[in-house]
């Protein structure tokens, strides 16, 4: 039971996963200390999953033969959309930073 007093916790987008897709998922919570990182003016910014690395971690290791390759494919394709997501997430964060505050707007 929540204090009166007490701030609201956020809501927390609500997201669902087909049966199918469960392994790839847990797979990718599994590897995300593979990310490769970039630094340039805007600050760091992950550029890649370092396949080296993937291959080595032990939830990637246990799989088989064909399962391995399938897996990797499908960390692929995750790791474009996110990737992408990155970057059109920077891109308006860069675009908010160059907009004027609201009350310093003239009228």
């Amino acid at each position: 039971m929540r204090r009166a007093d007490a701030p609201a916790r956020p809501e927390l987008p609500v997201f669902h996963i087909l049966p199918e897709c469960v392994p790839v998922y847990l797979m990718w919570l599994a590897v995300q200390t593979q990310w490769q990182w970039a630094t340039d003016g805007m600050g760091s910014r992950r550029v890649g999953l370092s396949y080296p690395g993937v291959r080595a971690a032990p939830a990637f290791v246990r799989l088989r033969g064909r399962q391995r390759e399938a897996m990797l494919v499908d960390l692929c394709v995750m790791e474009s959309a996110w990737l992408n997501e990155d970057a059109r997430q920077r891109r308006y964060q860069a675009s908010k930073a160059q907009q004027p505050p609201v009350d310093s707007l003239p009228g």
